[in-house]
């Protein structure tokens, strides 16, 4: 163990190693290391060959033995999507665009599962932003279906007919018909009725 070779590029469960970065006061070498959770911290060589997985933020988590459940893989997923800027939904849609997690959360694990099961988590559901623009918060966030959340999307299409305004699959849940139906009557009649209104 005490051989293991530290490499730029080297993965343990969160961290990622970027560099060597000097020694600290007791001689040891230590490696700069980004966290998934957006964290960039030096460690000990010896640390990593030990299997240190984070940069400190999991060990709250560790006491509550909850690092291998759903909804602790739903907070790091996120922390990893806001901070992370070698993950591929930061450059797309998250940190590249300033969305955040509020500190309530991304320091405490607890605080995010304690809303979490107060406001209806359960494993069947997903983690939404109510403002696809904002930030993960507990005043912007509930806990929905797979298919409520796809509503939700930036790239949903959005119809108005006497009034009324909903996605494609919104109208296409509403009349029992397939979206592409109401993408073609409202393209060609104006409305999500189609020749029949």
């Amino acid at each position: 163990m005490s051989q293991k070779q530290i490499y730029s590029g080297m993965r343990t469960k969160m961290l990622t190693v970027i560099k060597e970065s000097g020694r600290n006061k007791n001689r040891c070498i230590l490696w700069k290391c980004r966290c998934d959770c957006g964290k960039v911290v030096d460690i000990t060589a010896t640390a990593l060959r030990q299997g240190q997985q984070s940069c400190g933020c999991m060990q709250g988590s560790v006491k509550h033995r909850q690092t291998n459940t759903r909804l602790y893989t739903i907070w790091t997923g996120i922390k990893r999507r806001c901070y992370n800027t070698h993950d591929k939904s930061y450059q797309k849609w998250y940190g590249a665009k300033g969305i955040r997690m509020c500190d309530e959360w991304k320091n405490d694990f607890m605080s995010f599962h304690d809303w979490a099961i107060s406001n209806g988590y359960t494993e069947e559901l997903t983690i939404d932003r109510i403002d696809s623009t904002g930030n993960y918060e507990p005043s912007n966030c509930r806990w929905v279906t797979a298919q409520e959340q796809s509503i939700n999307k930036r790239n949903n299409v959005w119809f108005t007919y006497d009034g009324e305004t909903l996605t494609e699959i919104e109208w296409a849940r509403k009349l029992e018909v397939e979206p592409t139906t109401i993408k073609r009557r409202f393209k060609k009649y104006g409305s999500p009725y189609g020749k029949e209104d």
